[in-house]
Order: structure tokens, then C-alpha cells, then sequence
């Protein structure tokens, strides 16, 4: 369903933001907490500006999606745009 969908999409952006608050060194954000060991091996293979473009990525698919864009497709270029 769109609201999974939408759920799903929130959980993408805080994971990516959390990557961004762990290559700040501002561990005291991160919401992720439960996940810091994969927060901390994330932030070491991405660099900052690929978090930042992979959190336009994710904003950009939740406009498609609330334009009415295909679902499936729109998925699959936001999986092909992440790091």
C-alpha cells in the first residue's frame, strides 16, 4: 500500500540522515541507535555528499509518488540512485 510505501521511504531517510550525523561525529542525533555499528560501516564506504544526494533521492521519489508516478518504477530508480 502508498502508506507502507511512505512509511518505508521515512525509515530510508533516517537511516541516511543517521549515516550523515555519524560522518559529523554527532553520534548524540543519531535516531537509528539500535543500528549503530551498521551506521558506522555505512558512514565509512559513503562519503557525506553521496548520504545528502541519497536523502534528495528518497524526497524526490515520495513527490513522484504523491504525483501518482508507477510505484514499482518509481522504486526501482531510487534503488538504482543509491549508494
Amino acid at each position: 500500500s502508498r502508506a507502507e510505501l511512505y512509511s518505508a521511504l521515512e525509515v530510508w531517510e533516517s537511516w541516511w540522515r543517521d549515516v550523515l550525523m555519524v560522518n559529523a561525529a554527532a553520534n548524540e542525533l543519531v535516531m537509528n541507535v539500535d543500528q549503530i555499528g551498521a551506521l558506522n560501516s555505512a558512514a565509512r564506504r559513503v562519503e557525506p555528499e553521496q548520504a545528502h544526494e541519497a536523502i534528495k533521492l528518497i524526497q524526490e521519489t515520495r513527490r513522484q509518488l504523491q504525483e501518482n508516478v508507477n510505484p514499482r518504477l518509481a522504486l526501482e530508480a531510487l534503488t538504482l540512485g543509491l549508494p
